[in-house]
């Protein structure tokens, strides 16, 4: 039986305890009829949206539908959760210090095995991270709670990135319990950690726990939260572009879950598409923070052949890694060191084609990252 088989049958359990018929459902949940048998049979994949939404119209568990945790058909491949009770408990202590048969190891070894324990999260190493994560999060409890000023401020950031490994992990395993408990403390951790931009990062994180419950509308909240915080006191922050374009993003895919309409005298397509929007400004205002209005730049696009097209009077400023190869027209004009670009301008007008544009013959040798407009 495969998943999608699975969820249906398990909203099509649900509902009948209910009492429900298909079309008494459909209704609570906004949805077709044609949908939810289509769900129940197995024909068609439950949709993260649909399942929130029909968790919400039968008031059942999420994870009733989905059937989370995901465990293992046999020994080896459930062993993936063994290491989830040592991590339940580590979670505990984070208002009071644990106390170790040894003392914990020092600071800096601590922060090597939190970038090992980084590292197997991108790879999805989850066995070797579970192993790994129990004596680092008790470890880096005592030294939050023993150190002082700096020495402090630094074990609160470590901590932070290990609730980060372990939110991940217990949400890809299914642990949506554990992930919320995870995402809490991270962020809990941000706040007195030496690095601000943390911050923002935890309520990206959480923001999953709204996604998966349905609550989009406090989610957008949440981030929106995040994104003034940024765009108020952090936006010099190495990092803070990156961290503000996800924002936007996670925002547009809650506003297309939650399907808002634009707001009435609006030309606005929707929130969803507001926030993409907002989401390519940060993408294209790139690297020098201090300029930021710029009337005649147009943004450059590839074609297959690897051309820009893009036709526009006017001027066009590129942003490009120095040493890159550029060529034709564009004269570089200043150097940004602290992001490690420069910028170049060249005067309009561009032709419609790329087959007819001659006017930058290296512009392979230019690259998006990043092009202001």
């Amino acid at each position: 039986m495969d998943e999608a088989d699975a969820i249906g049958r398990r909203v099509a359990h649900a509902r009948k305890l209910r009492g429900l018929t298909q079309l008494g459902l459909a209704g609570r949940a906004h949805v077709s009829k044609s949908l939810i048998a289509q769900v129940e049979s197995g024909h068609k994949p439950a949709t993260p949206s649909l399942v929130a939404a029909v968790s919400a119209a039968l008031n059942v568990d999420l994870t009733d539908l989905t059937g989370q945790p995901y465990r293992g058909s046999n020994a080896r491949s459930d062993r993936i959760h063994t290491a989830i009770p040592q991590i339940r408990q580590a979670l505990v202590y984070w208002d009071v210090a644990p106390i170790l048969d040894v003392p914990p190891r020092p600071l800096g070894e601590l922060a090597a095995e939190t970038d090992r324990a980084g590292q197997l999260r991108m790879q999805a190493s989850y066995v070797e991270l579970g192993a790994l994560l129990p004596a680092l999060l008790l470890e880096l409890t005592v030294h939050a709670y023993q150190a002082r000023d700096a020495q402090r401020a630094r074990a609160f950031r470590y901590l932070a990135d290990a609730y980060t490994a372990v939110d991940s992990m217990a949400y890809k395993l299914g642990y949506m319990d554990l992930f919320a408990i995870a995402a809490e403390r991270m962020a809990w951790a941000a706040t007195q950690a030496d690095d601000p931009l943390l911050r923002p990062v935890s309520a990206i994180r959480r923001s999953s726990a709204f996604l998966a419950a349905g609550a989009w509308y406090g989610g957008m909240r949440l981030l929106d939260r995040a994104g003034r915080e940024i765009e108020d006191g952090l936006s010099d922050q190495p990092g803070a572009l990156s961290v503000l374009g996800t924002v936007h993003l996670r925002t547009a895919i809650m506003a297309a879950r939650e399907a808002a309409p634009a707001r009435p005298g609006t030309r606005s397509a929707g929130p969803a598409r507001s926030a993409i929007a907002s989401a390519k400004r940060p993408a294209i205002t790139g690297c020098c923070s201090a300029r930021r209005t710029w009337p005649f730049m147009r943004s450059l696009s590839r074609s297959n052949s690897g051309m820009p097209m893009r036709p526009s009077a006017g001027t066009l400023t590129l942003y490009f890694r120095p040493g890159w190869p550029v060529s034709g027209p564009v004269t570089t004009t200043s150097i940004c060191p602290a992001r490690g670009c420069g910028s170049g301008t060249t005067p309009g007008p561009w032709p419609a084609s790329p087959r007819q544009n001659n006017s930058l013959p290296s512009a392979p040798g230019i690259t998006p990252w990043p092009v202001r407009r």
